[in-house]
């Protein structure tokens, strides 16, 4: 007798990905989609997903109830969406709901997505909006009703707002595609797509997402503009184009692992990083560094002056991050009693992000300034990423570890991973 192959169903996986490609080749069948971006707007759209069904969950607890129905949803939609949008969308309710029951059943089961006359799956944003089946304990209910119920019409309606936002996100990026002569959109494309909508622009602002890698949206204040033909306005529009890394990238890596060995109280075994860690972090990093810059400019033209200097950047510090403690002197001074960045950072690389970040004239002030931001930053992360590590028993730091600790901080970012599984070794002293 033969014998029988017993093949294991796949597991599905909780992502858009597969959605985005559908309602791509349904609405711009001549447009491709990048890994990358597929990976970057999954990412967004996630973000969007849970910050809604969070918000919704507080307001249904707030009431005393344990179901999520639609009118909790219509006002987690408020607290994110612009409130056109959510009128249509009450408009809108109906008729969806009506197409829903009308449906005729065949004999073989339709997905709910087929009936409501969707694309995105509507089981998988019930999962969101149930937490992914997690009990909670301290609801007002009994004990054998603590688990979160949602009625059909919430996840229905959650199903057709993420569509229509990435059916909107992916007709602005190819716009954005076809100005740049390009058939495939990128991490860049949507970018600019997301952040030149003014609606799309609300929701990114209001989960709180950035962008990591996809570089800025080009901008130069009419303050610079002085001489069009200077050189620092040519660096400031070649690097506002660009999307590369402007630090570099050993000098960086050395910096993190002498940072972590100082940070690392609960770790007793050598701390290991694998190896898109260092990558993903640099981004990040850099992001921020540019966003400070960004609001330091904006200071020292309310005072009436072009240059940026270290003044500038420590006021913008104190204003604007406040989830990392200000210090005006860097830790960790080296054998020669200079400060740790300084030693691996030249003056060249924050003279790059400095371009990006649209500024023509620089004290040397600034400098400093920025190594101690740097240095205030990554310890910051560290410890906290060093906490989940330790957390999971594990000595190896990875991806998840590096995004929940920004998400502690109240930053959602949406970045690609690096998914070579080579593995770091940090030899203990």
């Amino acid at each position: 007798m033969s014998e029988l192959k017993i093949t294991k169903k796949k597991k599905r996986s909780n992502t858009f990905q597969t959605y985005i490609h559908k309602i791509l080749k349904k609405n711009q069948p001549e447009f491709q989609i990048s890994s990358k971006a597929s990976e970057q707007l999954n990412s967004f759209i996630s973000t969007f997903c849970s910050t809604v069904s969070r918000e919704a969950r507080n307001a249904c607890f707030l009431v005393g109830k344990s179901t999520v129905s639609w009118k909790y949803l219509l006002v987690a939609l408020g607290l994110v969406l612009p409130s056109s949008e959510v009128v249509s969308l009450k408009n809108q309710q109906p008729e969806i709901i009506k197409k829903y029951t009308v449906f005729a059943e065949g004999e073989k089961p339709v997905r709910r997505e087929s009936r409501a006359g969707l694309t995105v799956s509507v089981a998988l944003c019930e999962k969101y909006l149930r937490y992914f089946d997690f009990s909670f304990k301290n609801t007002p209910r009994k004990k054998n009703q603590c688990k979160i119920s949602v009625s059909k019409q919430t996840s229905i309606m959650l199903a057709l707002v993420c569509e229509k936002i990435l059916s909107e996100i992916l007709e602005l990026a190819t716009i954005e595609t076809k100005k740049y002569k390009k058939v495939i959109i990128t991490p860049r494309h949507l970018h600019l797509a997301i952040c030149g909508n003014d609606k799309m622009n609300h929701i990114k602002d209001a989960c709180h997402i950035y962008f990591a890698g996809c570089g800025v949206v080009p901008h130069i204040k009419a303050e610079v503009l002085t001489t069009k033909r200077s050189k620092a306005v040519k660096n400031i529009k070649k690097y506002q184009k660009s999307c590369d890394l402007l630090v570099q990238k050993r000098p960086f890596d050395r910096a993190v692992i002498s940072i972590s060995k100082n940070v690392s109280i609960l770790q007793t075994n050598p701390i290991r990083f694998k190896e898109g860690v260092f990558d993903c972090l640099q981004m990040l990093v850099e992001q921020k560094i540019v966003d400070l810059l960004k609001n330091a400019h904006d200071l020292a033209i309310h005072r009436n002056r072009d240059g940026v200097s270290g003044e500038d950047v420590d006021m913008a510090w104190k204003l604007t991050e406040r989830d990392i403690p200000f210090t005006s002197e860097c830790k960790y001074p080296d054998e020669e009693g200079k400060p740790l960045l300084q030693k691996e950072w030249g003056n060249d690389g924050i003279e790059r992000l400095s371009f990006r970040a649209g500024i023509k004239r620089k004290r040397k002030s600034m400098y400093d300034s920025i190594r101690c931001f740097t240095q205030a930053l990554l310890e910051v992360v560290l410890y906290k990423s060093l906490l989940y590590v330790s957390n999971r028993g594990a000595s190896t730091m990875s991806f998840q570890d590096l995004k929940a600790a920004f998400e502690s901080m109240g930053i959602n970012f949406s970045v690609t991973r690096v998914t070579k599984p080579k593995k770091i070794k940090i030899p203990i002293e």
